[in-house]
């Protein structure tokens, strides 16, 4: 069909000519296709089906044409962002990246994409990571990581102990809604479906539960539920225990920590909670009185005259303390002196480090059951028997997980301490040769001189 008489003398005037020449084929491919039957050139194409891709698949995507080239530089701009305590948002991020690098083309979809997949979330910001970089607290850690390996390779009976709380009313808080049905269905709908499940109030009375873990599970006899008398889950969780109810419990459950060792060694390992700490004498400070610096004094068989300067009696109390090997030496704790009564072991976590005791995988496990089975009628009675059950059938195999876990994760800190020492012995060294070199060349100065 020609396209008109204006065209007479061109190109246009013969559509099979021009689709050759604009598809690259000859004039009787152009004739052959056009006078075939449509269902038969459609059978001839080939249609490439689209796929859809996962939000895994597209991170997987991006992290492979991109990290190369932009990982490092992506990283290293957030965190001078962090340095500098700013904020960062997925936006002022790319333009940063753009004024600094010209040939930076990630679009905001992309790099919050590329974010994920090298491994940064969106998520509340805690500052533990500055926390367990302090210094006493990385004392503390390696102190704990030496006396665990110790147990083990002396093949003690690790014992881990700590409490958590439960409630009534304990269900879960996500679960499958059906959105078909109406702020305000009719009647007939509701009937014929349902409102849904009732929502979980996660208040309401609780109860305090503690529990003791070994290897190979939680060990029988030990675990109490203690139920609040008129406590909710709106006051302090720590309210409904004290260091009297911890001692008790401590003293009556060690003979069945030993009992169920059958003839190992126990060491119990416990956190630093207030109730696990005290004190059974307390050494004074440099904000105590001096009558209570005296008293402690002379309690130590050491006399000082009532007109003593309190700098001098500081000075007399810190030599005490240093001479008796520390503060940690002369203070002594309750829990202590149970333990050593009763011939048990104690090693205590380090302050933030809740990961390296496998009770709190028990207590995550034991909560997900009772939401699962828990229903917005259940009492405290009813949710605490559904406890007690499930901590008496754990399984030995899941507490080998739960330390295996732990054992994966203190080795993750051990391997931290050998790199930070490779990398302090490294900086010495250079720095020791930086020194000497100054020597030698301040030696050929003095000697050029002469």
């Amino acid at each position: 069909m020609a396209l008109g008489a204006s065209t007479r003398g061109t190109i246009f005037d013969s559509p099979y000519k021009l689709t050759s020449l604009a598809c690259g084929v000859s004039p009787s491919t152009v004739t052959t296709v056009g006078r075939a039957n449509i269902a038969d050139l459609r059978s001839r194409l080939t249609y490439r089906r689209r796929t859809h891709m996962s939000r895994k698949a597209m991170r997987t995507a991006v992290f492979q044409r991109h990290e190369a080239t932009w990982g490092e530089k992506v990283r290293q701009e957030i965190h001078r962002k962090f340095k500098e305590e700013s904020d960062v948002t997925v936006a002022e991020l790319q333009e940063a990246l753009k004024s600094k690098y010209a040939d930076f083309s990630m679009s905001i979809t992309t790099l919050y994409r590329f974010l994920k997949a090298i491994g940064f979330s969106y998520r509340m910001n805690r500052g533990q990571r500055t926390i367990y970089e302090k210094e006493d607290i990385v004392s503390k850690r390696e102190v704990y990581l030496r006396k665990i390996a110790e147990a083990r390779n002396r093949g003690d009976c690790l014992i881990f102990i700590d409490e958590t709380w439960v409630f009534d009313k304990m269900v879960k808080k996500r679960g499958w809604n059906d959105n078909n049905i109406p702020r305000f269905a009719p009647a007939s709908m509701l009937e014929k479906y349902s409102c849904g499940r009732t929502a979980g109030k996660n208040k309401g009375r609780r109860a305090i539960v503690i529990a003791a873990l070994g290897e190979d599970g939680v060990v029988p006899n030990c675990t109490k539920i203690i139920v609040s008398k008129n406590r909710s889950m709106d006051d302090d969780s720590d309210g409904d225990m004290d260091h009297l109810l911890f001692e008790a419990w401590l003293r009556d459950s060690i003979p069945h920590m030993v009992s169920w060792a059958n003839g190992r060694q126990v060491t119990v390992v416990m956190d630093n909670a207030a109730y696990h700490s005290r004190q059974l004498e307390k050494v004074p400070s440099r904000s105590s009185t001096k009558a209570q610096i005296t008293e402690f004094l002379r309690s130590k068989g050491i006399e000082v005259a009532e007109e003593s300067p309190k700098a001098d009696l500081i000075a007399e109390l810190d030599h005490y303390v240093e001479s008796r090997g520390g503060l940690a030496r002369v203070r002594k704790y309750a829990v202590e002196e149970i333990c050593d009564g009763l011939g048990v072991n104690l090693i205590r976590l380090p302050p933030f480090h809740p990961f390296f005791n496998p009770i709190e995988l028990c207590w995550s496990q034991l909560k997900a059951h009772l939401t699962k089975y828990g229903k917005p009628s259940d009492k405290i009675e009813t949710v605490k028997a559904r406890a007690h059950h499930w901590l008496a059938e754990a399984p030995s195999s899941m507490a080998s997980a739960w330390f295996r876990h732990i054992f994966r994760e203190e080795n993750d800190a051990r391997a931290k301490q050998l790199i930070d020492a490779a990398a302090e012995d490294e900086a010495m060294e250079t720095s020791s040769s930086l020194s000497l070199a100054d020597v030698e060349y301040g030696s050929d100065i003095s000697m050029e001189s002469l």
